[in-house]
């Protein structure tokens, strides 16, 4: 559980891929896209097994995973893109995550308590930082992305 508000780090988002894997071989329900499944594994990430609870966070976000706001035709068009389908869920998890439970640090999901104090926590930096280091992890850790069947 990551109940800091620390920036997202490549060992965290490794944790938040064996989340992911083990909330897909829980899943029962039909109809449950993959993407949805890591949007859970990043909230039970940060929330922690305890606080998770899928049913409040469907309420809070019916639409967490998806590009764009709400269920957006933005998706229709940039769901082709996995960089941009693993960062939809990293961004709706902490901003929710954040704006409902105070965890995490929020939809800039990047910054940590240190760059807080100079930076708000506004969804569109968050979209610049988190695809900035989405693009490096994908640098260095080319296989990371291939962990994430979504």
């Amino acid at each position: 559980m990551s109940s800091l508000r620390t920036g997202l780090s490549v060992e965290q988002l490794y944790e938040i891929c064996s989340l992911y894997k083990s909330i897909k071989e829980e899943e029962t329900s039909t109809g449950v896209a993959n993407r949805k499944l890591l949007f859970y594994a990043t909230c039970k990430h940060l929330l922690g097994t305890e606080m998770f609870d899928k049913q409040s966070i469907d309420s809070f976000a019916p639409y967490g995973s998806l590009i764009g706001m709400g269920n957006s035709w933005l998706d229709t068009i940039f769901k082709y893109s996995k960089l941009l389908r693993v960062h939809a869920a990293l961004h709706d998890a902490y901003g929710l995550c954040r704006a409902q439970r105070d965890v995490g640090p929020g939809y800039c999901y990047m910054l940590s308590d240190h760059w807080r104090r100079f930076v708000p926590d506004w969804c569109i930096l968050g979209h610049v930082t988190g695809l900035t280091f989405l693009i490096l992890v994908s640098i260095g850790h080319r296989n990371i992305y291939k962990k994430f069947d979504i």
